[in-house]
């Protein structure tokens, strides 16, 4: 009797390079959570697998075999460990040498290689640079700078402007991180731009227009000068973010719009425009593989056409990859090596990593390939529902167009979620129409640009066509992207979202193989009963009070989520004309929470640094009351935000010393000061502080309180005063905290607001001495970046972001 095996078996032979790709992304994540390991061990450990491959030739003992299978996955792991440790943790002498100067002002050499002055004057720009004058004389450097100037105007852009070489001197600052819970990441998508140094731009020594053509910098600065000559005003900036990548002209409601109509991969180049640059070489292809020459001359010319347009767009990341990717697919298509193309773009994905494991982190790197991956894999399945009359037709190219343009929209669900907090509903649909009307108009520039650079004459009617296909995409987005019902709004997501998309993918993929689609569909259950019991832990687990000390610069903002859900915000940051904490702090981690609505606001006293964000906050959330001293102030921003109140309909209400804040039934808030005898002039004296307390844990803030304000709480309340943790008075100045006030309130713990290396030169010794005299953890967010809290109504334990 013959026995047929019916089970199905992954051809995990076909696809090497995915497995190891696998491997590779598990070693640089586990990067994140162990020391770096030095090469030593993985040279270590290569000579053992090499031992365990020369006893597999001796012998054909099943465990042997199995033993050097792992070893060889382990190693691809720990190849990933450590070629990410190492890479995250050394830094080259040059850059080394110039943010060892940090604080200081230096004068650097190089040739700009970007530049742009925004609407409110502020002035960015990346040289590539080439030498710095340190110690007395020159050292070449060979790193990428980013500078800022503030208030600058015209005239200094335009001693920076682009393909310029220019001496400038600058003060080298802190290279930026994230500092704040839901914050973006600025240091790391500087780093995957391939910036290593940050500074402030002071002045322009010297200036001077470079006229090689050698420079890819003159080609991609000649490039913006043609758009300039060629291109309406109206959407020119369109064209820069299209063809070259260069979204920075454009307006930021605008990029928003495309980003909810799910637009926003046409601004962003990609494989997508690495393919319109390929169509018509690609077509040609069939004239090449005639013979070994034409082989190799039609690999020379597509490497070169990469080349050259990776170049236009400064080698960015997302045309890095699609070039790679394209060449890979060009030596298979040609060669006849490989025609795998799920294999392909794994190699790709090797390359990329192996070169920059910080790839993996970049949210276009993961959007590129999982797309990629979604398409290869879900599109023949896509193709094969289809009726076989329909599927070559015209009827049927549509249909598929959108059925793989749901599938790409819906994949990248948990990146886009997770990221942006934010989803495009409508993006399949808008695609159907945006990427034809994007390609026509690539296509139609590619061609047009040449003739109206060689025929300047013609440069006010050339480009006519791709204008008008310009405005019919401006059209588009802003009828789809402004309407509500094309987005939805994410909030925190399961860490477990990203496993059932994979495993859902894998169903739908496998939705013919009976016995692959039946493990995929348990893997699918088993994934949503380990999400269920994550939300039933977290709702019947112990409710918690979280407080939330933000990183604001030199100012406060403390955010406090009450254990029935309730949200409660004392004071909003910091107002200047380089920075808004509402707009870039509070909001930003307010959203990305869910948060829409402030069940109230507490606002310490009228001064800038703690009522900055609060016109933000106004008009973009709702917000159930504000609570604030009774003092009238004559600062523009206390009165834009108590006309925005008013206006919106917001409750203000004054509060006094013996007054209670009703919140959360769960929780008691406390006013303690300031009470109704005058202080003098100065709000500082008449801060609001507030004691709250959960359980038998408790919080005291104080806002901005002096000394004579302690020694009014400290006469009034005593030991009343004594609490668990405190928010230190006034940015840990010796104007506060004071030895008799934190000798009643002896806390455990210790949160400083404060800005790193601020003009009032906080905190003082006299503060700092009295804090750490009764407190075992005293945090700085000019050191720690925000603070967080949590309280379980017995402890307070102090937890990272």
């Amino acid at each position: 009797m013959t026995v047929t095996d019916d089970s199905y078996r992954f051809p995990y032979a076909r696809y090497p390079a995915v497995r190891v790709v696998l491997c590779l992304i598990a070693g640089i994540l586990l990067s994140d959570y162990v020391e770096p390991v030095s090469y030593a061990v993985l040279a270590a450990w290569i000579f053992i697998w090499l031992i365990a491959e020369i006893v597999t030739y001796q012998t054909v003992r099943r465990w042997v075999s199995a033993l050097v299978r792992w070893l060889y996955v382990s190693l691809i792991i720990l190849f990933g460990l450590v070629r990410a440790g190492n890479y995250n943790a050394t830094e080259p002498k040059p850059v080394q040498l110039v943010s060892g100067l940090q604080g200081q002002v230096i004068t650097v050499a190089g040739t700009v290689r970007e530049s742009r002055l925004t609407q409110n004057g502020s002035l960015n720009v990346v040289i590539n640079a080439d030498s710095v004058l340190a110690g007395g004389y020159w050292q070449e450097v060979g790193i990428r700078m980013q500078l800022r100037a503030f208030r600058a105007d015209s005239t200094l852009a335009a001693s920076v402007a682009q393909n310029n070489y220019v001496v400038l001197k600058a003060e080298i600052r802190a290279f930026p991180e994230r500092r704040n819970p839901k914050a973006f990441d600025v240091g790391r998508w500087l780093r995957s731009e391939g910036i290593q140094v940050t500074a402030q731009l002071y002045d322009v020594v010297s200036s001077r227009k470079l006229e090689s053509r050698l420079s890819w910098i003159w080609w991609r600065a000649g490039m913006h000068n043609l758009l300039d000559r060629a291109v309406d005003e109206r959407v020119r900036p369109l064209f820069k973010a299209i063809l070259l990548g260069d979204k920075g002209d454009m307006d930021r409601d605008v990029r928003t719009a495309f980003s909810r109509a799910g637009l926003s991969h046409l601004m962003a180049v990609s494989g997508m425009h690495v393919g319109f640059v390929l169509m018509p070489i690609w077509a040609l292809i069939p004239w090449f593989w005639t013979n070994d020459t034409g082989r190799s001359l039609g690999l020379v010319i597509i490497a070169s056409i990469l080349l050259f347009y990776a170049g236009l767009t400064g080698f960015s990341s997302s045309v890095s990859r699609a070039s790679i990717t394209a060449c890979l697919l060009a030596v298979g298509k040609l060669f006849q090596r490989n025609r795998d193309s799920l294999n392909t773009t794994g190699v790709a994905a090797i390359i990329l990593l192996v070169w920059n494991p910080e790839s993996l982190f970049d949210v276009g790197f993961q959007m590129s390939f999982v797309a990629v991956c979604l398409i290869l894999v879900l599109g023949p399945v896509v193709r094969d529902i289809l009726p076989a009359k329909m599927r070559f037709g015209w009827k049927g190219s549509i249909i598929l167009f959108l059925g793989i343009s749901l599938i790409v929209q819906a994949g990248l669900f948990p990146i886009l979620a997770g990221t942006f907090g934010e989803f495009s509903v409508a993006g399949p649909i808008a695609n159907t129409v945006g990427v034809p009307v994007t390609q026509a108009l690539f296509l139609w520039s590619m061609l047009a640009l040449p003739i109206a650079l060689l025929w300047e004459a013609s440069s006010g009617w050339i480009m006519m066509p791709a204008e008008w296909l310009a405005s019919i995409l401006l059209w588009l987005v802003e009828v789809v992207g402004s309407h509500d019902i094309s987005w939805m709004q994410i909030t925190e997501i399961s860490s477990f979202t990203g496993v059932i998309w994979f495993a859902a993918a894998g169903f739908i993929a496998a939705i013919k193989v009976p016995a692959a689609r039946f493990k995929w569909l348990i893997l699918c259950l088993f994934v949503l009963c380990i999400i269920r019991v994550e939300q039933l832990s977290q709702r019947w687990g112990t409710p918690v009070l979280r407080v939330t000390v933000y990183d604001v610069g030199q100012g406060d903002a403390v955010l406090l989520q009450t254990p029935s859900g309730y949200t409660v915000l004392y004071d909003t940051g910091v107002l200047s004309p380089f920075q808004n904490s509402g707009w870039s702090v509070i909001l930003p981690d307010l959203q990305a929470r869910g948060i829409s609505h402030i069940d109230a606001i507490i606002l310490s006293h009228p001064h800038a640094d703690h009522i900055g964000g609060m016109l933000t906050l106004i008009e973009n959330l709702s917000i159930g009351v504000i609570y604030q001293v009774p003092l009238s102030f004559g600062s523009a921003v206390f009165a834009g935000y108590m006309r925005a109140a008013e206006k919106a309909e917001i409750p203000v209400v004054e509060v006094n010393s013996g007054d209670v804040i009703s919140v959360d039934d769960k929780i008691r808030m406390l006013v303690l000061h300031p009470d109704v005898s005058p202080l003098g002039r100065d709000p500082n004296a008449y801060s609001v502080s507030v004691k709250v307390v959960y359980g038998e844990t408790s919080f005291l803030l104080t806002g901005d309180a002096e000394m004579l304000a302690e020694r009014r709480m400290a006469d009034r309340f005593g030991y009343f005063l004594n609490s668990d943790w405190y928010k230190a008075g006034h940015h840990g100045s010796k104007t506060s905290s004071g030895e008799r006030f934190m000798n009643y309130v002896s806390p455990d713990l210790v949160a400083v607001s404060l800005g790193y290396r601020n003009r009032y030169r906080h905190p003082h010794q006299e503060a700092t001495r009295n804090m750490h005299k009764f407190a075992s953890d005293v945090g700085f967010t000019s050191l720690h970046s925000a603070l967080i809290y949590e309280s379980d109504g017995y402890t307070i334990r102090r937890k990272s972001f």
